[in-house]
């Protein structure tokens, strides 16, 4: 079970992953990529960023 991830989506590539965590800390982000990614043997690169500010938010509504 993994409560820090809130969305997954995978890629077009059908190779790779776009998650969205939610953590209350750095330590307990470095934690849980560690835990559930780093330690996986397939796992060939990670490419981690995390938001400055939110600019737009879309909730709801037909998909464009």
């Amino acid at each position: 079970n993994t409560p820090e991830v809130i969305s997954l989506y995978l890629m077009s590539d059908m190779q790779s992953l776009h998650i969205h965590t939610l953590t209350d800390s750095e330590a307990h982000l470095d934690a849980f990529v560690s835990e559930h990614f780093f330690a996986r043997e397939g796992v060939l690169s990670i490419d981690c960023k995390m938001p400055l500010r939110r600019i737009k938010n879309r909730r709801g509504g037909p998909r464009l």
